[in-house]
């Protein structure tokens, strides 16, 4: 059985345009660890910032998180 997701967090997995199907459970756990708020403020200001840079490549991208 799948773990289950909150729902703040399908509506953002959704707004992204990610399959929850494709997920791991620890992917599931991570995300399931922020509040709405976070999600919302937070994580999409950061993931906009790091995309719209213009000097970083797609792994610099994911890298920059860690």
């Amino acid at each position: 059985m799948p773990k289950p997701i909150k729902d703040h967090v399908k509506k953002h997995l959704q707004k992204q345009g990610i399959d929850e199907s494709k997920l791991t459970d620890d992917v599931i756990d991570a995300f399931n660890a922020f509040s709405d708020t976070e999600l919302d403020v937070k994580v999409d200001k950061l993931g906009e910032t790091l995309m719209n840079d213009p000097k970083l490549d797609d792994h610099q991208r994911i890298c920059a998180v860690h």
